[in-house]
C-alpha cells in the first residue's frame, strides 16, 4: 500500500512538472516569435522580415461622436436565395452568385438560372464577375462562363481536383483571375490559365487556398490561410523578391479574411472580428520593413465584429456585417439603416454602379443610393 502511494505521489509530482515545463516552452516559443528581427541586408529582399505586421485599435480623437445611425430609405428587397457575391454588367443588369445557383435583376424582374431548374450545372455559386462580355461564375464544383442568354461553358483552371474549388472571381479590365484551393490563376490571350502558386512562385505565395483575391493598378493580392500574399505583377510571378507577405501568426490578423477593398492608397480587410486598415500605402510596402494594421470594431461603432464584405466607393469604405451596413469615411462609422425602422441583417455581399449600392443578405437583395449619404 505504501509503495503503491508513494508511486502515485511521484507520478504526480513528475506530471506537474511536465506541464510546468511545457507552458514554459510555448511562453518562450512566443517571445521569440515577438523579437523577430526586421531588418534586411542592403540591395536584398528578405520575405521573412518583410512579414511582420502588429494591429492596433483605433484611436479616435472624440470617441462619442464617432458612433451614428444614418436613416435613409432602402428598396424592397428581392428575394433570392443566400447571396454569396454580386456584380453589375454593362447594361445594369444585377447577377448574383447564391447558394441555389444564379440569378440575374433587370428593371425588377429577378431570373434564376439553377442545378434544379437544369439551367445551370452547378448546385451553387461562390463568387461572380463580368468581363464587358461574359459572366464569370466560381462554384465548389468549378469555374463557369455565361452570356447574358444563359448559355453556359465550363473551363479548367487547374489540372488538380483542389482547383475545382472556385473561391473567388474577379476581372482586371484585361484578364480574368480566379482563386482556388490549389492556387491562383488568371486567363491568357490564348484562353488557358496561367497557375500561380507556391511552387511556381519559389515560395513567394506562402499557401495556395487562396480564399479571397484583389487585382487592381500593378497589384495582385491574395487571403490564404497562412496570412495575405502581393505580388508587384510588373515582374515575374516566380521571382519571390517582388512578393511582400504578412503572416496571420506575426500580424494577429484574426480569420477567416472574408473580403478586401483597396481605396487608391490602402488595403482594407473584412474579418470576423472587425475591419482591418492597412496604414502602409500599397506604393511602400516593398520599402518599409514593417506594416501596420489598425483595427474597427463595434467599439468604435460598427453594428457587429463579423464584417463580411466591403467595397471603396465614392470616397467612403462600405462593410456589410451580420447586423447590417456601416460606412467609414473620414475615421467617422455611421451605421445606414432603414428610414421605416425596419432591420437588415446578414448581409454578405455588396456592389457598386454609379450611385447605387447594392446589398446582398441571407434573404435576397436590396439597394440604396448612395449620394443620399452625403
Amino acid at each position: 500500500m505504501l509503495q503503491d502511494s508513494t508511486r502515485r505521489s511521484h507520478f504526480t509530482f513528475w506530471s506537474v512538472i511536465l506541464v510546468i515545463a511545457i507552458i514554459f516552452f510555448f511562453a518562450n516559443e512566443r517571445q521569440e516569435e515577438k523579437n523577430v528581427p526586421t531588418q534586411t541586408m542592403p540591395g536584398k529582399v528578405d520575405n521573412s522580415a518583410r512579414s511582420d505586421t502588429s494591429v492596433a485599435s483605433r484611436k479616435f480623437t472624440s470617441t462619442p461622436q464617432q458612433k451614428g445611425n444614418l436613416h435613409i430609405p432602402f428598396s424592397p428587397n428581392f428575394p433570392t436565395p443566400p447571396v454569396n457575391d454580386l456584380v453589375v454588367d454593362s447594361r445594369g443588369t444585377l447577377w448574383l452568385a447564391t447558394e441555389k445557383g444564379v440569378c440575374s435583376i433587370t428593371n425588377g424582374i429577378i431570373k434564376e438560372y439553377s442545378d434544379d431548374k437544369g439551367t445551370f450545372p452547378a448546385p451553387q455559386a461562390e463568387s461572380i464577375a463580368f468581363d464587358g462580355q461574359k459572366i464569370w461564375v466560381g462554384t465548389l464544383f468549378g469555374l463557369f462562363s455565361m452570356t447574358r442568354s444563359g448559355r453556359v461553358e465550363k473551363h479548367n483552371v487547374i489540372s488538380n481536383p483542389a482547383g475545382e474549388l472556385i473561391w473567388d472571381v474577379a476581372f482586371d479590365g484585361m484578364n480574368i483571375w480566379v482563386g482556388t484551393q490549389a492556387g491562383a490563376a488568371f486567363m491568357n490571350k490564348d484562353g488557358k490559365f496561367t497557375l500561380i502558386d507556391s511552387k511556381v512562385t519559389n515560395g513567394g505565395l506562402r499557401h495556395d487556398w487562396c480564399q479571397s483575391i484583389l487585382r487592381f493598378a500593378g497589384w495582385f493580392v491574395a487571403v490564404h490561410d497562412r496570412g495575405i500574399s502581393f505580388w508587384n505583377t510588373g515582374f515575374k510571378a516566380s521571382n519571390p523578391e517582388f512578393w511582400k507577405n504578412i503572416d496571420n501568426a506575426k500580424s494577429g490578423i484574426i480569420r477567416p479574411v472574408s473580403d478586401m477593398t483597396f481605396d487608391g492608397r490602402h488595403i482594407w480587410v473584412a474579418t470576423s472580428k472587425g475591419v482591418l486598415y492597412l496604414t502602409t500605402p500599397i506604393e511602400k510596402l516593398f520599402s518599409e520593413s514593417v506594416s501596420n494594421f489598425i483595427s474597427y470594431t463595434t467599439l468604435h461603432g460598427l453594428p457587429s465584429n463579423r464584417a463580411n464584405a466591403i467595397i471603396s466607393h465614392r470616397g467612403s469604405v462600405w462593410i456589410g456585417t451580420d447586423n447590417g451596413l456601416a460606412r467609414i469615411r473620414e475615421e467617422k462609422i455611421q451605421v445606414i439603416t432603414p428610414v421605416d425602422g425596419t432591420s437588415i441583417s446578414g448581409v454578405k455581399a455588396l456592389a457598386a454602379s454609379g450611385d447605387i449600392l447594392w446589398i446582398g443578405t441571407e434573404n435576397g437583395v436590396q439597394f440604396i443610393n448612395t449620394a443620399m449619404v452625403d
